[in-house]
């Protein structure tokens, strides 16, 4: 009788163990599902945002140096330097679905997706040490991240990063015998 309860005890406590080792990989799924994945998406998000934002800025840059570049008018430097920043967010354009996003508008207005090349403006210092006046021109790229996420649903779950659109600005300063 001592036997078989010894028996019996040992087989209890073996059925004991595995259901423990099947409840230790519920725990794990569990913990994957609820821990880690977020915190997974979370990054892979923020490394998503931060290359948008780069690639803007670097088109506002391109934009405004290719500003400087010798064109027989304005208008023609003001759409030379929208070609110039159109290159350099090729990918997102691609990724977008949208074609070209020059516009000849001052700025970018609301939420839409494009480059904004404005129109020379005094710029708020008057005049060199010579007496030269000079002019400024600001190119704006902007993105709608609202309207083509890169991860569907999350401008809404991570609204608290993300803004409706991401956009970066650059100004060049030219002289007043452009």
């Amino acid at each position: 009788m001592s036997q078989a309860a010894t028996i019996q005890d040992g087989l209890i406590f073996r059925g004991r163990r595995r259901r423990q080792q099947g409840l230790v990989a519920v725990e794990f799924a569990l913990l994957w599902i609820g821990g880690v994945l977020p915190l997974l998406l979370l990054a892979t998000v923020a490394v998503s945002l931060f290359s948008i934002k780069q690639t803007l800025t670097l088109a506002a840059e391109n934009g405004a140096r290719a500003m400087l570049s010798y064109q027989p008018s304005m208008e023609a430097r003001r759409q030379y330097a929208c070609n110039v920043a159109q290159q350099a967010t090729q990918w997102l354009q691609n990724y977008a679905g949208i074609g070209d996003v020059c516009q000849n508008t001052a700025s970018t207005a609301g939420t839409t997706t494009g480059i904004a090349v404005s129109q020379p403006f005094a710029c708020p210092y008057k005049t060199s040490s010579t007496g030269t006046s000079f002019y400024c021109v600001t190119v704006t790229a902007r993105y709608n991240y609202a309207k083509n996420p890169f991860f569907p649903g999350t401008a809404s779950l991570y609204g608290w990063i993300v803004s409706d659109s991401i956009s970066s600005t650059a100004t060049v300063q030219l002289d007043a015998g452009i």
